[in-house]
């Protein structure tokens, strides 16, 4: 695992450092929750939303703090977009949907209107989502899935259409 504390010490940061802003396009949620976090400690407290200029944002979504949006991603009218979520090239956020902090999209995901996203869940590359599904706070869906239902908290489901593969129960 990946030692976060140990790449800058507190002694070694300027107050002037710290008042530049910070980005954090760490893939996994939990290790990019945690950067945040050590960087907050650190005293960065400034954290950039980034746009890729390929990127399509509808000027009615909002984006939060630390959203990193790659390359000819599209975040469609109405879509809120949590603190330091990452919206991978090629995704696509339809209209209404609502992603919490700290999600993670792969590569060319679809996901129809009015889904609804839970904090650190992952969509795994290419997976499709109809409209108005719900998946849980740290669920991981599989590359490729078609989520038909919706996913629980702490669930992993890949397939088309999408099925239970673990639970975090099952651990």
């Amino acid at each position: 695992m990946l030692e976060l504390d140990n790449i800058v010490h507190e002694n070694a940061i300027s107050d002037s450092l710290t008042k530049l802003p910070v980005i954090c396009p760490v893939w996994l949620p939990q290790l990019r929750r945690r950067a945040v976090e050590s960087a907050r400690k650190l005293g960065f407290n400034d954290f950039m939303t980034i746009v890729d200029p390929t990127a399509t944002v509808a000027s009615s979504a909002r984006l939060g703090k630390g959203v990193y949006v790659h390359t000819g991603a599209n975040v469609g009218a109405g879509a809120t977009i949590g603190d330091f979520a990452l919206i991978n090239r090629g995704a696509l956020v339809s209209h209404h949907c609502h992603l919490r902090a700290y999600v993670t999209t792969g590569p060319g995901i679809t996901m129809s209107s009015r889904c609804r996203i839970g904090e650190e869940a992952v969509l795994g590359v290419g997976c499709t989502l109809i409209q108005d599904r719900i998946v849980g706070e740290r669920a991981f869906v599989g590359a490729g899935a078609v989520v038909i239902r919706d996913v629980d908290a702490d669930t992993t489901v890949a397939g088309n259409p999408a099925r239970v593969i673990k639970r975090s129960k099952d651990s």
